[in-house]
């Protein structure tokens, strides 16, 4: 796609696009290059044009525009009134496609409302028990598998929850809760490494949430052989 830049004329200045076939202006929409009566370059490098419905317009000059314009008016008679019935003539072909085009869509419209105006107007078929039974239970199934989807959604919201509280209790109990690093959480266990009063880290440690007045360190406010019955018993899911 190529531009050329529209100076004056019956319309207004802008740069339009063109191909081989068309003048794109915007705002306008589309001109034929086959619309185009008369053409010529004025002593200003100034495309001077008129087409057949008496629009003008005035364009900076550009060869490759006046190549594409010489290259479709090749076959064009070179006798101004036989090009101007040509025009009229290409114009009524194109009136025509268009009124058909308006005409098939109308009927197209016309048959899906009869379509649909049949569909409505065919009698239901009546439900033996048997069918009636089956789309009962089809019904139920889907609801209780909605339900159990909405458990299923409602337990690990929840879990979710009480893992970010654990994390923020335990961070608020160390010496430096901003060196905090959490690994394997879940729920309220998991294990946490932070630095100590020297600035150096002490390890993962496994902990346990119980409330938020008791958080059980592994080997630090509770024994290891304790810690882990409690871990067994709370944090190991079985």
């Amino acid at each position: 796609m190529a531009y050329i830049n529209i100076l004056a004329g019956s319309f207004q200045s802008c740069k339009a696009r063109f191909d081989k076939n068309f003048i794109t202006i915007p705002k306008i929409g589309k001109i034929a290059l086959l619309d185009i009566q008369s053409y010529e370059v004025t002593d200003g490098d100034v495309i001077e044009i008129k087409l057949f419905d008496g629009r003008k317009m005035l364009i900076e000059k550009s060869d490759s525009f006046l190549k594409t314009i010489k290259t479709a008016l090749y076959n064009e008679p070179e006798n101004d009134e036989e090009r101007t019935k040509l025009y009229h003539q290409r114009k009524i072909e194109d009136k025509i496609k268009t009124e058909r085009k308006k005409k098939i869509k109308v009927i197209g419209v016309g048959v899906f409302v009869l379509f649909v105006v049949a569909m409505c107007s065919i009698p239901k078929k009546e439900l033996t028990p048997e069918e009636q039974a089956e789309i009962a239970k089809v019904r139920a199934e889907k609801n209780a598998e909605e339900a159990r989807k909405d458990k299923e959604r409602e337990e690990f919201e929840k879990h979710q929850k009480i893992t970010v509280i654990s994390q923020s209790l335990v961070r608020n109990s160390l010496k430096d809760p901003d060196s905090a690093e959490f690994k394997n959480q879940d729920g309220q266990c998991g294990e946490v490494n932070s630095k100590n009063g020297f600035g150096g880290y002490t390890g993962f440690t496994r902990y346990i949430v119980v409330n938020e007045n008791l958080i059980a360190l592994e080997g630090e406010n509770m024994k290891s052989s304790e810690f882990s019955k409690i871990w067994n018993k709370v944090c190991v899911k079985k």
